[in-house]
């Protein structure tokens, strides 16, 4: 990239950024701040030192997350809550532009071209920008958590288990969804990354009791583990239709077809194939970088598919599987036709079947039948089918 070719690069952030900070900041009073509320409630009153997992406003939604994650967002309690917002706005803004750059290097995108690079972002963002606009908006932690997960894969590839470890813990002091790489990494031996990741998690439990005490720490401690549980395994939740996990998809099929199956029974079978996936990903019959990128791409959609509460803001992860994806995709010179089909059908099914395309009651017909999750799944099909496809994989690294 020359310096006319960054400066213009520079431009165009600004001008986006300031475009959208002043629509965020229109939209985000009258809609009291949406989900960002809770941060900033809850780093009022760990300031205060008070019980974060309270809730003396029914308006606002119980906060579920780490101490560890409230004493994080503690600063913003000292700013008014407009000013935080846009704090944290900022920062996911920020965030959106380190993800792509941190994908970038891991994947080892290095025979793309200026026009090439740009062609892959734009493509990557246009694929997820459905969630990426739900995360900014609502001022949740999606992109944050990514962030960090994508962070702690790069670190690792770079022989850093300790700075990836940190990342990967404090991923998972947010929300926890991440330890799911734990045992992918536990396959690959990766011993030394995984013990640290854990011995991370214990200290980051404690570390808020440097401000707060002891006592009052081990008090939020043991109201936060019930809250993950109530929270995680909410029936009324799973059967909503917004959620979009693999779980509440087989909940509302089997339900529509055998009403006498009884929950446990339906949810066994949704864990199970859950479970498959996950399998399927993390299985060493392949060698090779390429193979280890898919799997992580894989890994990073199960954060969503996995998540008991799988609000359609957490599929903003998608943007690094369909980054690798389409990275395939531009590398091979779109030779891969079914593997370009099963792209855009999944695009579409995640992204295009939305209230902005097709109306509110158009949205919430195809939400019933979990079209989200179906996308999402199609996109780990694609990428499995890369992995077991011998002649797709060497493809892929010869191109």
């Amino acid at each position: 990239m020359n310096k006319k070719q960054k400066q213009a690069v520079l431009f165009l952030i600004f001008v986006i950024f300031i475009g959208n900070i002043v629509r965020y900041s229109h939209r985000s009073e009258k809609r009291a701040y949406a989900d960002f509320r809770v941060y900033y409630a809850t780093a009022e009153r760990f300031i205060q030192k008070e019980n974060i997992y309270a809730r003396p406003d029914e308006s606002i939604t119980p906060y579920k997350y780490s101490p560890m994650f409230a004493m994080i967002m503690a600063p913003l309690g000292f700013l008014s809550q407009k000013q935080a917002s846009l704090v944290f706005f900022t920062i996911n803004f920020v965030a959106i532009i380190a993800i792509l750059m941190l994908a970038k290097r891991f994947f080892q995108i290095q025979d793309f071209d200026f026009k090439q690079t740009s062609i892959l972002y734009f493509l990557s963002i246009l694929f997820t920008s459905r969630f990426i606009l739900l995360v900014t908006d609502s001022g949740q932690v999606g992109l944050l958590i990514l962030l960090l997960v994508i962070g702690s894969l790069y670190l690792l590839w770079k022989d850093k288990p300790l700075s990836a470890a940190l990342c990967l813990a404090v991923s998972i002091m947010i929300k926890y969804m991440p330890i799911i790489f734990l045992p992918y990494f536990l396959i690959k031996k990766k011993y030394k990354f995984v013990a640290a990741t854990v011995l991370f998690l214990i200290l980051f439990s404690f570390v808020p009791a440097v401000y707060v005490g002891f006592d009052v720490n081990l008090a939020y401690l043991k109201n936060w583990l019930p809250f993950i549980s109530d929270a995680s395994f909410d029936q009324g939740s799973w059967f909503d239709t917004k959620n979009q996990s693999i779980y509440s998809l087989f909940l509302r099929i089997l339900t529509g077809i055998s009403g006498a199956m009884s929950f446990q029974y339906m949810l066994l079978i949704g864990i199970f194939f859950g479970a498959c996936i996950y399998l399927s990903a993390v299985a060493p019959l392949s060698k090779g970088e390429n193979s280890y990128f898919i799997e992580c791409s894989i890994l990073m959609v199960c954060l969503a598919l996995f998540n008991p509460n799988a609000w359609m803001h957490n599929y903003v992860v998608l943007v690094f599987a369909y980054m690798l994806f389409i990275y395939y995709h531009m590398k091979t010179k779109f030779q891969d036709k079914i593997g370009l089909g099963l792209m855009i059908l999944s695009f579409v099914l995640t992204s295009w079947v939305s209230e902005t395309m097709i109306g509110e009651k158009g949205e919430e017909f195809f939400e019933m039948y979990s079209n989200v999750t179906i996308g999402a799944l199609i996109l780990v099909v694609a990428l499995l089918r890369i992995k077991y496809n011998k002649f797709l994989l060497e493809r892929f690294v010869y191109s």
